[in-house]
């Protein structure tokens, strides 16, 4: 079997988990949706608007309005990008939401005693950093903010909308958050991290209510960071094996449906799940007529997505 280089990003790797198929068509094939869910560029929206306060406010930039950023994204994300909406979540519901929650940001960041790590190229804000796994592989991924507390502890901390608050167990597995630790970890020296390296790892919510209608009701907010110690050298390798296993079977051209059982199958809300079933090609882009024909190569690179 020839052998290739591949890259692989945390959001490509946290995919083929999901569905291995899946993630062929969308990241290798690059088959597009021609209409996608409004909850990916509402969360785009308040992605950008929170990360891009964290960077101004560690600049000095006492002129950037997140409510505004959010604004000019949502509203161009309506304007360019064909979308639909659940029954339960209309344009002018998100746009609401999103308003909310990124008003309150600033407050709700401050609090946490928080600040970016900077290095020689600034502040440490949706910095890409890279790290060979092994020979041949590289690991690839963009933490929201590599942060530091008022104790000189070193946190990698993804900033998500989500609708409820994740639990304990997911914080204490999540290997998007492992890689980001081994991520900063790799990157250490140019850091200027010690010997301990990361200290913890965590989320950042906003959790995606309605604004209610009544003061009682529970509105939009976000949650304080919730964090867990590092991931253990354990772990680490562990996940290090699993990503070397992963790259072998994209060399492999392994990349099997998942549809696992009935109550926590992926494919309910997979774009691609009548193409999977009936070939239907409803509503998909192919790049060219050529890759519609699923072809599993002797050699595949994994293309940083």
């Amino acid at each position: 079997m020839k052998s290739s280089k591949i890259t692989i990003r945390t959001s490509l790797a946290l995919a083929f988990d999901n569905c291995a198929f899946a993630t062929y068509l969308k990241y290798i094939l690059q088959v597009k949706l021609d209409v996608i869910s409004a909850n990916l560029p509402f969360g785009t929206s308040v992605h950008e608007a929170c990360t891009g306060y964290i960077l101004a406010e560690a600049q000095g930039d006492t002129s950037y309005d997140p409510v505004q950023v959010f604004l000019h994204h949502w509203e161009k994300a309506l304007d360019t990008t064909p979308m639909e909406f659940s029954s339960l979540w209309g344009a002018e519901d998100l746009r609401q939401t999103g308003l909310l929650l990124v008003d309150q940001f600033p407050d709700k960041w401050r609090d946490t005693g928080l600040v970016p790590l900077v290095d020689e190229q600034g502040p440490m804000v949706e910095r890409r950093l890279h790290m060979e796994i092994e020979d041949g592989l590289v690991l690839t991924g963009q933490p929201d903010v590599i942060a530091m507390d008022s104790e000189g502890d070193v946190i990698p901390l993804d900033v998500k909308t989500s609708a409820s608050q994740y639990d304990e167990v997911f914080l204490l597995t999540s290997e998007q958050l492992t890689d980001y630790q081994m991520l900063t970890e790799a990157n250490g020296k140019q850091l200027g991290l010690d010997e301990g390296g990361v200290a913890k790892v965590g989320f950042f919510e906003g959790i995606k209510r309605k604004v209610p209608k009544t003061s009682r009701g529970k509105g939009p907010e976000f949650l304080a960071p919730f964090l867990a110690p590092k991931r253990s050298p354990e772990q680490l390798a562990e996940r290090r094996q699993k990503l070397i296993w992963m790259a072998d079977d994209m060399r492999r051209g392994r990349y099997p449906k998942r549809p696992r059982m009935a109550y926590n199958t992926p494919c309910d809300m997979c774009e691609f799940r009548l193409y999977c079933t009936t070939g239907d090609k409803t509503n998909l882009i192919f790049p060219d007529e050529p890759q519609q024909v699923i072809a599993l190569p002797d050699s595949v690179s994994a293309p940083i997505i």
